[in-house]
């Protein structure tokens, strides 16, 4: 009965009288101090002052009320209604710099633009922005290669690698002027690996809802601007076309005036 577990007495384990100890203790009834804070009963041989110092330790975090959540499009923010107002919560939206995805030592800036002007592989290239990850290089990429190859070169793209582009993409169309060279490569992206795009949606809806989000402010944008333009240039047809008919027609009564030249004097009455 007096034998050790882990050097501690078992008899003090296995003593019921140490509950009834630490109740009466507790209660105010008396009973021996320092065989309650001799023994915990939760665990064998932790000191009752070291199990409430450790119980005191652990900070709960408050519980609050919400009342209704809402998240946005895109997935990145979310607003929830609480007694102290409207929470909102966002994720870091700030754009890392350097980004980088299954490195290796030849993957380096050099090494990107070898392959993109020296070796001529704009394939190797591109992976190789994508794996690096920093925003100069792949863009200096995207410039670089060609509008009329950039659907072969899409769709010869690996899967891994179709998230980070997507990525980048969503990035740059809301801030870039060439918006031409982006859509093709939108458009690219989502004929050759929507199929995938869509058998992987958990992956891709946030990105997709986000690109969503900037092509419709996008369309807004050019929209209201292309309407602008239109009825302007639409007032300067009409003007010219009203100039013109102005024109005509002044030419018009022209002719039909004689000149003096041609004016035939019959007889000429003397004034006296």
């Amino acid at each position: 009965r007096r034998a050790t577990f882990h050097s501690l007495d078992k008899a003090l384990i296995d003593d019921e009288d140490s509950d009834e100890e630490t109740e009466m203790y507790h209660s105010g009834q008396g009973g021996n101090k320092s065989l309650v804070n001799s023994t915990s009963s939760s665990l064998p041989g932790v000191l009752a002052s070291t199990a409430g110092a450790a119980e005191a330790s652990r900070i709960r975090k408050p519980s609050a009320s919400v009342r209704g959540v809402a998240f946005s499009p895109t997935g990145a923010q979310w607003a929830a209604i609480t007694p102290e107002g409207l929470m909102v919560y966002a994720q870091d939206a700030a754009r890392k710099a350097f980004d980088p995805f299954q490195l290796d030592v030849h993957v380096t800036p050099e090494g990107v633009a070898s392959a993109l002007l020296i070796e001529k592989l704009p394939l190797k290239a591109l992976i190789m922005a994508l794996k690096l990850g920093h925003e100069s290089t792949l863009q200096g990429v995207f410039m670089a290669i060609p509008i009329s190859s950039v659907a072969t070169l899409v769709h010869d793209l690996p899967p891994p690698y179709l998230e980070r582009l997507l990525a980048f993409l969503t990035r740059l169309l809301p801030a870039t002027p060439r918006l031409e060279r982006s859509l093709t490569w939108l458009l690219a992206l989502l004929r050759s690996h929507g199929s995938h795009m869509m058998e992987n949606s958990t992956m891709y809806m946030s990105l997709l809802r986000k690109l969503h989000q900037h092509y419709t402010d996008l369309l807004r944008d050019l929209s209201a601007l292309s309407e602008s333009n239109l009825y302007l240039l639409t007032y300067l047809l009409e003007s010219l076309q009203a100039m013109m008919e102005s024109e005509q027609l002044a030419a018009a009564q022209l002719e039909s005036v004689v000149p003096v030249d041609q004016v035939v004097v019959e007889s000429v009455v003397p004034v006296d």
